[in-house]
């Protein structure tokens, strides 16, 4: 199909090798209407035209042309049916308004290209479905906002560039980032977090691993030189059970520090830890067995 729409009107008469008499047949009014009936050999035309200059007019190889010289009305009453064997080329030099007042239906078999030089406004009262058995490309050279009650993908999503929300993301199942995830306030979450460790999850259920570090309610860099430390400037809580002192599992090669304005276990307090390292008794210290005494635990 061409892109090209533009054409010319054909020529009427050629004035070098004008109609010969006397196969050229005339009927003119006292207002200047006309009929016109040429019979030249090879020039054959019937022409019907107004004093206005409006024609109708059939050229010898059947082309017919109407020109109005002026505004152009056709009112059907009934059904009308157009078929067009080769191309449509339809040239407005103005506005173009369409009202369909029933339901409007395209059949395209081939492809369908719009070049639309200024805005493009669409508004739908019901429902918009596009389905597509192919590949669909959305580009824009700037933003593309996005307004709705909700937005259901139901796919996996790939982006390249960063993700910002101004409330919250939740997720079923995993958030998994190759690079940094950052929190103004902190993460929250029933599961797990993940960072720099392929240990699974089936062993460690809500436990925090990591090998590169997570920072919480702090604007500074994490201690260098510490693989897995976690620092926060506000509240922790998590499994401790070594007296205070949070250290990854031994059998994961962790050396990882907590450190944060507090820090509590989520199965006995700070205060039941201490209670219990103050009270503890080293035996064997003495003949006999007996005990040396409590050591007091450090502040």
């Amino acid at each position: 199909m061409a892109t090209d729409s533009s054409w010319t009107e054909p020529i009427v008469v050629d004035p070098s090798n004008p109609p010969k008499y006397p196969y050229n047949k005339i009927q003119q009014s006292e207002s200047g209407h006309s009929v016109e009936m040429d019979d030249t050999p090879g020039k054959e035309r019937l022409r019907l035209q107004h004093r206005s200059g409006s024609f109708m007019e059939m050229q010898p190889n059947g082309t017919e042309v109407h020109k109005i010289y002026g505004d152009g009305y056709e009112i059907i009453i009934g059904g009308k049916n157009v078929s067009i064997k080769g191309q449509c080329n339809i040239t407005v030099g103005g506005a173009c308004v369409v009202n369909i007042k029933g339901d409007s239906i395209m059949n395209i078999e081939g492809n369908s290209t719009q070049f639309v030089k200024g805005n493009l406004v669409q508004t739908v009262k019901g429902t918009t479905k596009v389905t597509s058995s192919g590949d669909m490309d959305l580009t824009s050279k700037e933003d593309i906002t996005m307004s709705a009650q909700n937005v259901y993908i139901n796919a996996d999503l790939a982006v390249r560039g960063g993700i910002s929300s101004t409330l919250s993301i939740s997720a079923t199942n995993n958030i998994t980032a190759g690079m940094q995830s950052y929190a103004k306030l902190g993460f929250v979450t029933p599961g797990y977090i993940s960072a720099g460790s392929p240990i699974p999850w089936s062993v460690l259920p809500g436990a925090i691993v990591t090998s590169g570090g997570i920072s919480a309610g702090v604007p500074v860099p994490l201690t260098a030189g510490i693989p897995g430390t976690i620092i926060s400037t506000v509240y922790m809580q998590t499994k401790l059970g070594n007296f205070g002192a949070m250290n990854a599992l031994p059998a994961y090669g962790g050396t990882g520090i907590a450190k944060a304005i507090t820090v509590s276990d989520a199965i006995r307090s700070m205060a039941a830890d201490r209670a219990i390292y103050n009270s503890h008794a080293h035996t064997g210290v003495k003949g006999g067995g007996d005990t040396s005494g409590t050591t007091t635990a450090p502040e």
